[in-house]
């Protein structure tokens, strides 16, 4: 009797070797960055961890579990803290990628002759601005009309009750081009809005931008705490 032989079917050389470097090839921390993380100087300190920041904002989704990693093994303190400091803007990334924009300022309504407009407009004052919000950062200062913007002018109604509900409809990060009134003189402010967070509307009612930073802040580090609790969850099944 014949015996039966089973015909294998051999991958050419070339093929299986190139398999290998595929299959080492899984997404890490960069060593020299993370190296760099706890250099001797603190210069290079900074310069590796906003690498660090650059090269993980390029791939968040995988480099946040990557990061949070690094920030509870890394036996280094500093690798720990600066991998947290990273992680934290990944995850404020996307905390800012949903949610209803904000500037913060608080507004008067006024009715005025804008330059170049024969008709009266609705136009808003800056009576405050919050400390470290979006509207400081562009540079608006108190007393500024807000006349306007690029694509919105108010002739009748409240003109704050118009803005607030269109840039609440707007999302974070959009940036909106205000036309600003100051020293008697026109000018274009970009705006790139922040995320409005759940007590701004009771701080500014209270009249306390002090208040309403500290919502803001205080809805930031709870996503974040809240991102953390979920990751250890997932790290640790029950």
């Amino acid at each position: 009797m014949i015996p039966f032989i089973r015909r294998v079917r051999m991958l050419p050389v070339f093929f299986v070797a190139a398999l290998a470097p595929m299959a080492s090839q899984a997404l890490e921390l960069p060593p020299e960055i993370v190296t760099g993380l706890a250099a001797d100087r603190f210069r290079d300190r900074e310069n590796a961890e906003t690498e660090l920041l650059a090269w993980a904002r390029q791939r968040a989704d995988k480099a946040a579990d990557l990061l949070f990693s690094e920030a509870q093994e890394n036996p280094d303190p500093e690798v720990r803290g600066r991998c947290l400091s990273v992680l934290k803007d990944i995850v404020n990334d996307e905390y800012l990628r949903e949610g209803q924009g904000y500037i913060g300022i608080l507004m008067r309504n006024e009715v005025m002759l804008v330059p170049g407009d024969e008709r009266l407009r609705r136009v808003i004052r800056v009576m405050q601005v919050v400390p470290e919000s979006p509207a400081e950062k562009a540079g608006l200062a108190v007393g500024d009309i807000i006349a306007g913007t690029s694509e919105l002018k108010w002739y009748d109604g409240e003109a704050s009750e118009q803005f607030g509900k269109a840039i609440q409809e707007l999302k974070p990060r959009t940036k909106v081009v205000l036309k600003v009134l100051r020293d008697h003189e026109s000018r274009d402010v970009e705006v790139v809005l922040g995320r409005r967070p759940p007590a701004a509307e009771a701080a500014f009612m209270n009249g306390d931008p002090e208040a309403a930073m500290e919502a803001a802040e205080h809805a930031r580090e709870a996503f974040f705490k809240d991102w953390i609790k979920r990751h250890k969850a997932g790290k640790n099944p029950e």
